[in-house]
């Protein structure tokens, strides 16, 4: 299969990706009715970039955004009206969409090579639903913190 082959070919079938995903997003009936509203790239928001993210990482580069452009992700989603739960079925429709398009590119490929690739966009993907489970925790955490209210001392 060859990491940097496989990394070339994701950069360069980026949109088509990115329209199967919309697609298997749009026509899932358990996600969230606010998917409909939104265009194409408000629908895509960072996930164009992560496809590049993964790239960097199928040729062995760092990957430090990954992470900080999770975190904006999860807060635009959440800013729309998403669920925490509509924002990970998001990510586990691109995960899917993402292991079809390695099974497809590496038919001929060794198990090895194929498994390798799985490991290295896993890795990465899943540190965005970390990140956004982190903020949901925090946005949890504040929205349910009540204020305090003093009592008057009595005299």
């Amino acid at each position: 299969m060859g990491l940097d082959k496989l990394a070339t070919h994701l950069t360069c079938h980026r949109d088509d990706i990115m329209a199967r995903w919309r697609a298997m997003v749009r026509e899932e009936p358990s996600q969230s009715p606010i998917r409909l509203r939104l265009t194409d790239r408000d629908l895509d928001d960072h996930l164009p970039s992560l496809i590049d993210k993964l790239a960097d990482a199928l040729r062995a580069r760092a990957t430090p955004q990954v992470e900080p452009e999770g975190k904006a992700h999860g807060h635009t989603r959440r800013t729309l009206g998403y669920t925490i739960p509509d924002i990970l079925r998001e990510l586990t429709l691109f995960r899917h969409v993402l292991m079809d398009v390695v099974q497809e590119f590496g038919a001929d490929a060794t198990t090895a090579d194929s498994e390798e690739a799985r490991e290295v966009i896993l890795d990465v993907i899943d540190r965005s639903p970390s990140v956004i489970l982190i903020l949901a925790v925090r946005f949890l955490g504040a929205r349910n913190a009540k204020p305090q209210r003093r009592r008057p001392r009595a005299s």
